[in-house]
């Protein structure tokens, strides 16, 4: 496992691609030459739907689908996390490491040495999906590498490059390397940066379209720090802020489709309550009435009736766009407390943010387990079983899964999805 520690700095970017002078890398930054996008070729696209348990999208029909954001379940080359991961989730990067060997790196990201430590944001670096690129297909077939930017100064263009280099095709590459590093070969992708604030976890992408929360909406109204400003940033009503997202992304306005917040949720992400699985199939957890049942207090009760309303609303919602809808279930939020506004608030554990491993080393799910010491033997006994059902469908998805505890990850409002950034395979 790699473990890269460097110190940030923010640098401003146009939202259009952006080129070097010279235009491009200089010759000892890669063995291979520049270009303006990578094409997607085969079983290194993204994915077609899969009849119900049929396993993952076959990769014969990848290339069909639509522009836009590269999905979940596509093929990997390897997943990055931060080094900080392993204080929340020291299970979770064990297992990947176990799993993915060198496909696995982990990086310091915001590091500004022992006496810095990790900068003004501290601990929310270690959610790397949120300020991770995305990799997005162009009509043409290519893939370029789009960011966005952030009130945090260290995520912002945290890798500070303006060409990505993606792994090459011999196992002693590494993907994803920093410029300047000589070994390897490989390709790179053009990267650039779209003026919205915007975090990863907070987007579903499907191949047909991009779910994101009303959080997108609410948070580009805002003005925005100075350094967003000079990167181009600038406050925004909702259609104009929809219209650039599904710009930058070569797609209609309306494939880009915003969602309510789920209730008492921290991070008003929607990949807390659903997950990709082909391009026609979205899983969407439930909290059913057992649940509920189980449930020691009037305030948890309250706030699981509310959660169970707001995912069967929204599965209705998915299914009126055309897609089959799965239903896990999932225990009512835990950890309940009346927030000065009145308004509830608790700690999910959602098997929504699980997380897809379509890798070299095959395609596994890791599904984040709660400890639920100290609850009634009823509610164990439900969230048992909820576990095994949780393996048993993933298992019939064509996804070998891991079961892994997520209680430390949940109490900082977040999950496996929300620590890991995934890297598409690409030639």
């Amino acid at each position: 496992m790699i473990q890269n520690i460097s110190t940030n700095q923010f640098a401003s970017a146009p939202s259009t691609a952006s080129v070097p002078a010279g235009g491009g890398p200089a010759a000892d930054h890669a063995a291979a030459a520049p270009q303006d996008a990578v094409s997607l070729t085969g079983a290194q696209a993204a994915g077609a739907p899969a009849p119900e348990g049929e396993g993952v999208p076959s990769s014969a029909s990848l290339a069909a689908l639509a522009v836009g954001p590269i999905p979940d379940f596509a093929p990997l080359s390897g997943i990055i996390t931060h080094v900080l991961a392993g204080e929340l989730g020291g299970e979770m990067v064990n297992r990947l490491r176990e799993r993915l060997g060198s496909s696995l790196e982990s990086r310091g990201i915001g590091y500004q040495g022992p006496r810095g430590g990790y900068g003004s944001s501290g601990g929310n670096m270690v959610w790397i999906r949120d300020y991770s690129p995305t990799y997005v297909r162009q009509a043409d077939g290519t893939t370029q590498v789009v960011r966005f930017l952030s009130p945090v100064p260290e995520r912002n263009n945290y890798d500070g490059a303006t060409y990505i280099p993606v792994r090459g095709p011999s196992p002693e590459h590494r993907f994803f390397r920093k410029p300047g590093v000589t070994t390897g070969g490989g390709q790179w992708m053009v990267s650039r940066t779209v003026p919205l604030d915007h975090e990863l976890g907070n987007q579903i992408a499907t191949g047909r379209h991009v779910f994101v929360s009303e959080r997108l909406i609410q948070d580009n109204a805002q003005p925005g720090t100075h350094q967003m400003q000079q990167a181009g940033y600038r406050s925004r009503t909702a259609e104009e802020t929809t219209h650039e997202l599904a710009s930058a992304y070569g797609m209609a306005d309306d494939q880009v489709v915003v969602l309510p917040r789920m209730p008492g949720e921290a991070t008003g992400h929607v990949d807390l309550y659903m997950m990709a699985l082909s391009p026609d199939r979205i899983m969407i957890p439930e909290v059913r009435q057992e649940a509920l049942d189980v449930l020691g207090t009037d305030q948890e009760k309250q706030l699981g009736g509310q959660v169970r309303s707001f995912l069967d609303e929204r599965a209705e919602q998915i299914r009126g766009l055309g897609y089959q809808v799965d239903r896990l279930p999932m225990m009512a939020p835990v950890n309940v407390v009346a927030l000065p506004s009145g308004d509830l608030h608790g700690d999910f554990y959602s098997p929504a943010n699980s997380l897809l491993q379509n890798t070299e080393q095959g395609q596994a799910v890791m599904v984040p387990t709660f400890n639920p010491q100290g609850y009634s033997e009823p509610y164990q006994q439900t969230n048992q079983r909820y576990t095994e059902e949780w393996k048993s469908f993933f298992q019939g998805a064509g996804w070998e899964p891991q079961a892994v505890d997520a209680t430390e990850l949940g109490k900082g409002h977040g999950l496996f999805r929300c620590i890991t950034q995934p890297v598409p395979q690409v030639d």
